[in-house]
């Protein structure tokens, strides 16, 4: 068993396979994506060196959003 396939076992992660080139079938994946790009300028665009430290602010916005 590789070592991604002991990873989703251990949190009980189901792994779900989408079609290649096909952005469409996986819809919420990718705008969860374009909303943690879009935080991402707005918290780092004055200090692109500290992004990953921001990730907890955007995260925090991004759940308790309206």
């Amino acid at each position: 068993m590789a070592g991604f396939d002991l990873m989703c076992k251990k949190y009980g992660i189901t792994h779900h396979f989408t079609t290649p080139q096909w952005p469409q079938c996986n819809g919420m994946v990718e705008r969860m994506i374009k909303t943690l790009k879009n935080g991402l300028f707005v918290v780092s665009s004055t200090n692109l060196d500290n992004w990953d430290f921001q990730l907890p602010q955007i995260f925090f916005g991004y759940r308790n959003g309206v």
